[in-house]
């Protein structure tokens, strides 16, 4: 239970970008695990950290515990992690500029996600083809494995919709109190490419927040043009 739960934290560090608290979460999940031991858990952990490693650009410091995760997973038949830490291989392959492996691994991570009906890891996998076949100049490949990801996608929206309409049905979305409110809106993913992109953000932002914490005005002041 140490183990796992010290997994789960560190996962939710590392989503939340706090990549060194997250480190030292899985290193400390990675002990439990060896006291344990847990197998399972011990490939894990290795996979996480190297993921982690990888989210900090420290590439070489990635790749041990990859190939750790890769053969615990393989030693103990655990498809949907070797098809994680594949996809994880794949990555630290591109970035050593090794394209065969890469694309090798890329592959593998494909058919381990399939086996296990795994769409998001199937998704995933199609993704990292398209993006490595249309560097190679592959295009019409790449655009295949590109339909397919987003086919994937969708049907994972489509199926997650009950379930998600579900939860809204019991939720009352007006007593949200205002900081989780400021914290969605902080959160809120803008598209900038353009001057008038900046101004609609900047606009949607402005009435949100004199909402959200009932101002009667907000100003924004340009630090240039």
């Amino acid at each position: 239970l140490a183990a796992k739960l010290a997994l789960n934290m560190g996962v939710g560090h590392f989503e939340n970008a706090q990549l060194a608290d997250a480190e030292a979460q899985f290193r400390l999940g990675l002990e439990q695990a060896q006291r344990g031991p847990h197998p399972e858990f011990i490939g894990e952990a290795y996979w996480q950290l190297a993921r982690t490693a990888l989210a900090r650009r420290q590439v070489e410091a990635a790749a041990e515990p990859c190939q750790l995760a890769l053969a615990w997973a393989r030693r103990l038949g655990h498809q949907w992690l070797e098809g994680m830490a594949c996809q994880t291989w794949t990555e630290i392959a591109l970035a050593r500029g090794d394209r065969d492996e890469a694309l090798r691994s890329a592959r593998q991570a494909l058919a381990l996600t399939r086996q296990i009906q795994s769409r998001r890891g199937e998704s995933q996998a199609h993704l990292q083809l398209a993006r490595l076949l249309q560097a190679q100049g592959d295009a019409q490949a790449a655009l295949d494995h590109l339909w397919q990801h987003q086919a994937l996608r969708e049907e994972i929206e489509r199926l997650s919709l009950p379930e998600r309409l579900l939860r809204l049905a019991h939720y009352d979305l007006t007593r949200k109190p205002p900081e989780e409110l400021l914290l969605e809106l902080s959160n809120r993913n803008w598209r900038i490419e353009s001057e008038a992109d900046v101004v609609f953000a900047a606009s949607e932002m402005r009435s949100a927040a004199l909402q959200i914490m009932q101002l009667d005005t907000v100003h924004f002041w340009w630090a240039s043009e």
